[in-house]
Parts: structure tokens; sequence; C-alpha cells
């Protein structure tokens, strides 16, 4: 492949254009725009060519798909441009619902997109590319993309930002011939599983819950009020059992809303001190466990912490009735209470301050229950499962780390006293975003020329990408690749809960821009030569 760099105007490339792209798409026309900078290309790279929403905000997708995170929390209003169109989502939201369909928020986030594209006619080139960008090489400063259709080898890119989501579960695809591994859209994914199957479903979260209701209320099934509950009426086609199970056999803890209660507040001091007085790394267990013990106290729950915060063995019924807050549920006092210090622990956790053998086990057993106990579903979602179950169609007696037979397809419990046969496994998980033993074709060849390298924190190989505090890459020699930003999942490991629709959570986005701004302010991009077009300084949105 042949490079030319000689190309004049300055190249920049957003790979993944669904919420966290369109958020750096929204920061750049920003950037460019009060600058009056017109001798630049844009190219916006998505496979899916659903450009400012990606997949998971599909406008065609099921209402029953609903979000996790309510309506108030979404505010994109600074990212418009144009300031007769500058709404929160909780503005214009129809109906008024606490969690609105993903289907619904897809059509807030088109809405700026396009509102970005309307404006920037004129001003700069924008060009969109449905396809895979496979392997991003650099040469001197420049950086070089191949995609699966090789129209863009040629261009030297100045500034590249990646945001491209979940990698597909690489090692789940050959386990089983009758099995789905990702099961967006619903609708489309799972309709080869027939009514006289019996579905096995590994995992217990999120998507486990869209699942069940696309096998269900998406095959015309209908759910009606009987009391305080709901009541399933089949329609004859969803599969004859599901049967879902996990690891730990842990649900979730749902939630009426995601609002914090307004008067809640940390009143521990070690608590509310431990991320700005730390020295050194800190030890999960002996640091800040003993601070959320105190925490749990003063807010006047019974018990420890580590016990409120644990699901294990609690039923759907139990769950649902702590959720409507039927009684005072030291479960939700331990919810709340790590809801209100995530913020802070985000600070240890991204900076490498938890000790290896903390963070290791942090990852591998701490984060899952405490994002169980505090970021799971809409209870009405909950009230449909439960529905679902007590109509006979649901079966957790597998629930807790059955073993599974495929060539018998046999499922057994895990103490060996009951089994039975399956025809279909649908996995439920999302993949994690580890990059070593899941990666994409791009991640892949990154890693292998030694663009990029994994993260380590001592002897714990973090299995995510390595990034600088700027959310920079870094290659495998230790340099850090200023022309090569990630945000959003990719920086999963490196960061602790990304939020999808956040837009100032974790926002490499900012030094991005900053990147951006210090080449045209520095070095040799000069709009016509006339440094006075650069106008004022852009501040750009925290």
């Amino acid at each position: 492949m042949q490079h030319n760099s000689s190309i004049s105007k300055y190249n920049i490339a957003i790979i993944g254009l669904g919420p966290k792209g369109l958020y750096a798409f929204a920061e750049l026309t920003k950037f460019l725009l009060s600058r009056n900078i017109k001798e630049v290309n844009v190219y916006l790279f998505d496979k899916s060519g659903q450009f400012g929403t990606g997949p998971v905000y599909n406008l065609d997708q099921p209402k029953y798909l609903l979000m996790n995170y309510e309506n108030v929390h979404i505010d994109h209003s600074s990212l418009y441009i144009s300031d007769d169109r500058r709404k929160t989502y909780n503005q214009i939201a129809e109906p008024k619902e606490h969690f609105s369909s993903r289907g619904e928020i897809g059509r807030y986030l088109l809405d700026l997109y396009n509102d970005l594209k309307i404006q920037s006619l004129g001003c700069f080139n924008i060009q969109e590319v449905k396809d895979a960008v496979t392997n991003i090489k650099k040469s001197e400063d420049k950086l070089f993309l191949e995609t699966a259709n090789a129209e863009f080898d040629h261009i030297a890119f100045d500034q590249v930002m990646i945001t491209s989501g979940h990698n597909t579960c690489n090692a789940c695809k050959q386990t089983f011939d009758q099995m789905i591994n990702f099961v967006y859209p619903p609708e489309q994914k799972l309709k080869s599983i027939a009514k006289e199957d019996v579905v096995i479903v590994k995992g217990l979260g999120l998507t486990f819950i869209d699942t069940v209701l696309g096998l269900t209320e998406g095959r015309d099934g209908r759910f009606t009020a009987d009391g305080q509950k709901l009541k399933y009426i089949k329609s004859g086609n969803e599969p004859k059992t599901i049967i879902p199970f996990s690891r730990t056999g842990e649900l979730m803890l749902p939630r009426m809303e995601t609002k914090l209660p307004p008067n809640f507040r940390l009143r521990s001091k070690s608590l509310n001190q431990i991320a700005k007085n730390r020295k050194g790394q800190l030890d999960f267990e002996e640091d800040i466990l003993p601070a959320l013990e105190d925490e749990f106290a003063q807010q006047g729950g019974k018990g420890k912490f580590v016990d409120a915060a644990s699901l294990s063995d609690f039923t759907i019924d139990e769950l649902v009735n702590i959720a409507e807050g039927n009684s005072f549920s030291e479960k939700i006092v331990a919810s709340l209470i790590w809801r209100l210090f995530s913020t802070a622990f985000n600070k240890i956790y991204s900076n490498r301050g938890l000790n290896p053998s903390a963070h290791r086990q942090f990852d591998q057993y701490w984060k899952g229950k405490m994002q169980r106990v505090s970021y799971g579903p809409p209870l009405i979602n909950y009230k449909k499962i439960q529905a679902v179950y007590e109509a006979g169609i649901l079966d957790f007696a597998f629930s807790k780390s059955p073993s599974i037979d495929f060539e018998r397809k046999k499922i057994t419990n895990h103490d060996g006293q009951s089994s039975t046969s399956f025809t279909y496994l649908v996995d439920a998980r999302i993949p994690s975003n580890n990059i070593l033993n899941n990666p994409s074709e791009l991640y892949r060849n990154m890693l292998n020329s030694g663009l990029i390298r994994t993260a380590r924190n001592g002897d714990y190989d973090m299995g995510c990408i390595d990034l600088d505090s700027d959310g920079h890459g870094v290659s495998e020699d230790g340099m850090v690749i200023s022309q090569l930003t990630f945000y959003g999942i990719p920086t999963e490991g490196i960061t602790y809960n990304n939020d999808t629709l956040s837009t100032n959570h974790n926002n490499y986005a900012i030094n991005w821009i900053k990147e951006i701004q210090k080449d045209f302010e520095y070095e040799h991009y000069k709009i016509n030569s006339d440094s006075s077009q650069l106008g004022p300084k852009l501040k750009v949105s925290a």
C-alpha cells in the first residue's frame, strides 16, 4: 500500500458513530465552527451505517426494550449547535415515562446528529463511511486506516478517535451449532427459536431481560394488570421453556427510579476523603470496604455492607418487593451508597489506584456484585419477568453454575441432582472489553503491529487497551500516540462504569479536541495562511 501524505487538508476520523462517537463529533463540530476552520475533512466510520445511534439505539427497535437510565438524566442540549433545538430528552419525551425505549432515545440522538450536519454545511467536509475499519498503521506523525473495502488506505489522518463498541464474543461462536451469541435486534436474532424449543440463556443481567421479552412480548404475548403485579397472557408462540443461568446465579436489584434521593449524602468522613487523601495504591478490602462499612452504619444500615450488597439466593418476588419499597431494605441503602461513591471510586480505579492484587479481585468479584445491586433494570421489566415466571415459561432451577453437555444437549444443576434437555443456547452477556481473549479484527491487528498494547498494573494484566491519562493509546514500546484517542466502551478496564449516554463521565473527547487545537495553533495548519481566522479559543463542554 502506498501512503499519500501530501493531501493538503487536515484529515480527521471518528470510528464508531453510536452515542460516544456522536458526542466526539459534536465537540469537533463546535470547535471547527467557532474557529472558522474549513480546510478539514471529517470521515465518520460506522460499519452498521446507523450514524448517530449505532445498532443499540436503532429507531426500529421494539418499545419493550427499555433503558435502565431514567429520562431525567439524558441531557445533550449543550451539544446542539442550533439554539432553538437545545432541549433535554426529558422535555420532549413521549410518553412522559421514567424510562424510555432505546428506539425513542435513538430519535433524540439522530436529531442531534442531523443538527450537527446541517450546521456544518459549507464549513467543512463530512463523509459518512459504512465500512469496518480493520487496522490502523502509523507512519511518522500520520495514521493510515485500512478498511474492509480498502477505499481509504491512501489517506493520511492527522487525528483518529475510536469509540467502537463491545467486541463480538468470538470465543463463543463455535461452542454449539444452535447457539445465538448476540441478541440484538431480538426479532431478527431470535427468530429461529421455535415454540417447542427449550432455550438455555447464559447471563442474568440486562440482556437476559431483553432476551426473555423478545421471546414473549416480542411474539405477541401480553401483560395485563393483576393487582400490584402483572399477569402474562401467552400467545402460543413462546418457546416451551426458558432456562437462565450464570456463574453466581444472582439476579439484579431492579429500580423504580435512577435518581438519587435529594437528601441522601455520604456521611462518613473517611469515605468522603478516601480518593482525595490517598497516597499510593489502595487495597479494596483493607482500605475501601471499612469506609463503606462505616458509611453503611451511619446511614442506619444493620449488619454489614458486604452482606447488604449480596443478592445471593434472592428470588424475583423478593427483589421486586424490595424495589417497590414495601419495607426498609439494607440493600437499597447499599445500592445508594455505592452509586454515590462510584464517581470518587472511578478516580481511584482509573489511575491504577488499586494495588495489583486488589485490582484483580475487584474486576473478578466485586465489580459484578456492585453492578447487580446498584445498576439494575427498571422495576416494570422485572415485574414482566416475574409474570413470565409465574406463567410457567421461565425455570430458575439451573441458575447457578450448571454443567452443560453440548453433545447430549443436557443441562445439569450445580449439585448434580437434576438435569433436562435443551435445543438452543442464547449468550445473553455483553462481551467483556478484553482485547486479549476477545479482540475484534481492528484491535487484534493493532496489537500485532505494536501500535497499542494491553494495560498492566504490576503483575496484573488488565486485558484492556493501555491509555495515558488523556485517553491516548500507548504503543508496545511505551510511546504515547497523541494522534489516536479512545472514548467510551474501548476505555473500559482503564476507567470504571462508563455510561453510554453520559456526556461528561470519562470524557476523553475534550482531550482529543485539545490535541486538534494544538495542531492548528502550533503546527503548520494555518487556514489560508491567515492565523487571524482561527478566532478565540473554544471552551469545550465539561
